[in-house]
């Protein structure tokens, strides 16, 4: 590759890599979790009618959704139904979500840093 296509390409690229930042804990996932969830409108349910679970895998978090039925949800108090799971890696950050169907992963983008979203407000596990 000659030397200016060579730098033109990694001009194209470089901003690309710079979003890549890896996942190191169960904390950073929830945060990618939560904004992924508000960004999408994965869920209509208020903050304190969901839980959030983190299962660590070797590759990838995975960040269960499901309801929480206290006073003011509604539902049995005895269950809590998975809506969905997202699906976090822990090399680049890259989110999936089977929302829709429960089955098939398909991607999301979170937009903008993922520092901002807090996920003090949605009960985990």
């Amino acid at each position: 590759m000659r030397p200016v296509a060579l730098l033109f390409a990694t001009l194209l690229v470089a901003p690309l890599l710079a979003w890549a930042d890896p996942v190191h804990s169960e904390d950073e996932a929830l945060r990618i979790a939560v904004r992924a969830i508000r960004d999408h409108r994965l869920t209509t349910l208020r903050d304190e009618c969901g839980t959030l679970a983190v299962i660590e895998r070797r590759s990838v978090f995975d960040v269960v959704v499901r309801e929480r039925h206290v006073a003011g949800c509604g539902g049995d108090p005895e269950t809590k139904p998975r809506l969905f799971t997202l699906r976090v890696r822990k090399h680049d950050g890259a989110i999936s979500s089977d929302a829709g169907d429960g089955v098939h992963f398909r991607s999301l983008r979170v937009n903008g840093p993922v520092g901002a979203a807090s996920a003090a407000s949605l009960p985990s596990r």
